[in-house]
């Protein structure tokens, strides 16, 4: 037998065995297709828009380059980029959403111009080519966010957030009202000015009996440390009534499903008594009455919920593994009332999360993070049948 007696020749015999380790092992996931990002870009968002597009949010630093910059990208089904469009202050500029509007997309994200300056909201109007419309920024001496957006029933838009205003500490939930052109009509903010945990709105949507309904949470009312908040307002940004749901402790819910009988169904995440954070569904009557609420003691939170197309929902949400401490993805079919038919792991070895699941013309689309597959820190789309079995 051959020995090696010299360090060069013990380095290349090392090498070349890390050479046939990683040559040999498969790393592509059994199901879904992995998006690797570009070099120093970081996803905050990638959705469907249909069948043959993704738009996708991210941030970039590039190397030599102190400021970060913000992508926003219309990807073709391949994910080839079709248009991008860039923005970037002079020290920090991190995306937010990008969402598709009937003239184009309407895009925002945080924006920092100076060090001694807390952060603004940046907003801006593409053509369906990704050709900027307006560009506008809107903010006071305070940290302002801009988190979800609508089309308004009249004309021009609607945005929801967090705004301090001019306070150094503390959050109310924020609503701006933009016209066609992006110029700031007026704002209104809700909440105890005097709250400095903070109140927050995370999306707005138009609903059948007129009017928008927001989703947030809120320090400033209800029971807990933060609870579930929805704000009724009509078609003029008027509050028309306000909810909170929740016990003592930190209760988040994400955004509402609307229902043919004009409740709303609702998923997130609540802190029972002994202090144990599960998944939460409830579902309310058109006016945020509570009629019933189901707990998942299996999961921490539900991410997103999507109709099943033969009754029901499928819940998307993240389970600790059941061989090892880390994550996989957790889909649940469950009846109308919020009872389970089935449930279902996907992932791998190592830490997988999902974020969000969408409907398509053959099932579903899941929306994850994988570092079990395809690189450290890549994102998974995993394709599911009518039957919600992975593709």
């Amino acid at each position: 037998m051959t020995q090696l007696t010299s360090t060069p020749q013990r380095k290349l015999a090392a090498i070349y065995c890390l050479f046939l380790i990683l040559t040999s092992c498969d790393n592509s996931p059994p199901y879904g297709q992995i998006y690797l990002a570009p070099e120093f870009e970081y996803f905050t968002q990638l959705a469907p828009i249909n069948d043959s597009s993704w738009v996708s949010v991210g941030s970039r630093r590039p190397a030599l380059i102190q400021a970060t910059v913000c992508i926003y990208k219309y990807m073709d089904a391949d994910f080839r980029t079709v248009w991008e469009k860039s923005y970037g202050g002079e020290v920090f500029e991190m995306g937010g959403k990008i969402i598709a509007v009937d003239n184009g997309f309407i895009l925002f994200g945080l924006t920092k111009f100076s060090d001694a300056r807390d952060g603004d909201s940046r907003v801006a109007l593409l053509d369906t080519l990704g050709r900027e419309v307006w560009n506008t920024i809107i903010g006071g001496k305070g940290n302002d966010r801009l988190f979800g957006a609508v089309a308004a029933i009249d004309s021009g838009y609607l945005l929801v957030g967090s705004t301090a205003g001019d306070a150094s500490v503390g959050f109310n939930g924020w609503l701006v009202k933009l016209d066609n052109e992006g110029k700031e009509l007026w704002t209104r903010s809700f909440g105890r000015p005097e709250n400095i945990k903070g109140d927050y709105f995370s999306s707005i949507q138009r609903v059948k009996t007129g009017g928008y309904i927001i989703s947030g949470y809120t320090a400033s009312y209800g029971a807990g440390r933060f609870d579930g908040w929805l704000v009724k307002i009509d078609d003029h940004g008027k509050e028309e009534w306000s909810r909170t749901y929740g016990g003592v402790g930190k209760d988040f819910i994400g955004q509402p499903h609307l229902l043919d009988d004009g409740g709303f169904l609702i998923a997130g995440s609540t802190h029972q008594p002994e202090e144990k954070k599960v998944g939460w569904l409830f579902k309310t009557n058109s006016q945020g009455t509570e009629v019933w609420s189901q707990y998942y003691d299996e999961i921490e939170g539900i991410k997103s919920l999507v109709p099943y197309q033969s009754g029901g929902y499928l819940l998307l949400a993240n389970i600790k593994a059941s061989e090892n401490a880390e994550y996989n993805i957790w889909i649940c079919r469950i009846d109308k009332w919020g009872d389970k038919v089935w449930a279902k792991e996907l992932g791998g070895k190592e830490r997988d999360s999902a974020s969000a699941i969408y409907e398509s013309s053959t099932g579903y689309t899941i929306i994850a993070h994988t570092r079990s597959f395809g690189g450290q820190g890549s994102n998974w789309i995993i394709d599911l049948d009518s039957q919600g079995n992975p593709q």
